[in-house]
């Protein structure tokens, strides 16, 4: 918890210094004077935090979907005030649907046709 508060902290500050040297008020120190004062003989590239354990049952994938989807589940959660990511919501519409909870497109079809038919008499 420690660690997190100051990495929030670093950022607080990191996003402040730069908005000093947007403003003008500060200057960007140059790279050679960054090198003099900072010793990097020990420094790694890469992580430097380590990775967070994944949550028990699920596991992190990364796939390309329409823009179109991405928007719904986005404009859905969006709108249920932030109690439901959308993450969740796609991942609940698969489950439904590899189920076989999620509605046929057959039922759908009649749903409709029988709504339209008793509006029109």
């Amino acid at each position: 918890m420690l660690a997190h508060i100051e990495e929030l902290e670093d950022v607080y500050l990191a996003e402040a210094a730069l908005e000093d040297i947007r403003a003008g008020r500060s200057k960007t120190i140059p790279l050679k004077n960054v090198k003099q004062r900072y010793d990097f003989s020990r420094g790694k590239r890469g992580r430097i935090a380590p990775v967070e354990p994944e949550p028990r049952g699920k596991t992190r994938v990364t796939i390309r979907l329409d823009e179109d989807l991405v928007e719904h589940f986005l404009k859905v959660a969006d709108a249920s005030g932030g109690a439901t990511g959308y993450q969740t919501l796609i991942n609940e519409a698969l489950r439904q649907h590899v189920g076989g909870k999620a509605p046929k497109f057959e039922e759908t079809l009649r749903r409709i046709v029988r709504e339209e038919m008793r509006a029109a008499g």
